[in-house]
């Protein structure tokens, strides 16, 4: 995990960062990770999973930077792109279903996007199972989420179809918005408390996500 982070060059590293907040994105790695370990410890996590990021799949013809910029790309009209990353995230289940959801979920990612920028999401939401058997599991995760990645306003091209916030004073470098954020997983039971896990992230109507990963359970 730590030479992957390395990788993709999210170190904590503050050195030549600049004024203001332009530090904080670099310490995201540390803080997710040791949101995790303490959300575990204080609320006994039922579950904790970790999956890697692995492919992009755009599905608007329309391209917010030119083809040639998506370096990763799998085919020529850049709509399949390699974006690799990591997603962690802690399930607990509620000891009431609300609304039909059985759990809540925490999740923090980063990877690297479509032009290879720094990006990740911080997603707070509800766990519903749409399917439960001895060894398949289907389930939907959905709720307020936070998405960010390294400005694109680099790109000369950039083209935005609609646009992300981006501030002087908050994050600067980086564009984000607040909204919501789920992924939809498929489950295999390997072993008593150990599952395969592939999931679909749907950035929907622009860009679809997989990655895959295992979930433990306790």
């Amino acid at each position: 995990m730590v030479k992957l982070l390395a990788r993709l060059g999210w170190g904590v590293k503050t050195r030549a960062c600049g004024p203001g907040l332009r530090g904080i994105p670099n310490l995201l790695p540390a803080l997710a990770g040791l949101m995790l370990v303490w959300s575990a410890e204080r609320a006994r996590a039922d579950a904790l999973g970790a999956e890697a990021i692995l492919l992009s799949v755009h599905v608007m013809s329309q391209r917010d930077a030119p083809v040639e910029r998506y370096e990763r790309r799998l085919d020529e009209q850049g709509q399949a792109v390699v974006t690799p990353g990591l997603e962690l995230y802690l399930d607990r289940d509620l000891a009431q279903p609300l609304w039909g959801a059985r759990a809540w979920r925490f999740t923090a990612a980063l990877f690297e996007d479509s032009v290879r920028h720094r990006a990740g999401y911080l997603n707070l939401g509800g766990v519903w199972w749409l399917h439960k058997s001895s060894r398949w599991e289907a389930l939907f995760v959905f709720g307020p989420g936070f998405l960010f990645r390294e400005s694109w306003r680099d790109i000369l091209e950039y083209n935005p179809d609609n646009p992300l916030e981006e501030s002087d004073r908050f994050l600067p470098g980086y564009e984000y918005k607040v909204l919501p954020l789920g992924s939809v997983d498929v489950l295999y039971r390997l072993n008593t408390g150990w599952q395969a896990v592939w999931s679909l992230f749907p950035g929907l109507p622009y860009v679809l996500t997989q990655s895959l990963g295992i979930r433990a359970s306790f």
